[in-house]
């Protein structure tokens, strides 16, 4: 937002979007580290990280693509 007005609002929406994708079909996206999934977000260059679970997902991260995908888990 402080180099474009909006745009954090945006990467907000990008990342909800995600979790949308996620959330409407877990096993859609293939696993990357362990059992963890990932889907990447509309326009930005940053991926979401997740468990799927029974009813729900797990979010674990979100990196932006350029970031080691094993990166996150020793966070």
């Amino acid at each position: 937002d402080s180099r474009v007005a909006g745009l954090g609002r945006e990467f907000l929406d990008a990342v909800d979007g995600g979790i949308e994708k996620a959330r409407a079909s877990p096993l859609r996206f293939r696993p990357v580290v362990g059992k963890a999934r990932r889907v990447l977000l509309e326009r930005f260059p940053y991926a979401l990280f997740y468990l799927p679970a029974e009813k729900e997902i797990v979010v674990l991260a979100v990196l932006h693509q350029r970031a080691s995908p094993g990166r996150w888990p020793s966070r």
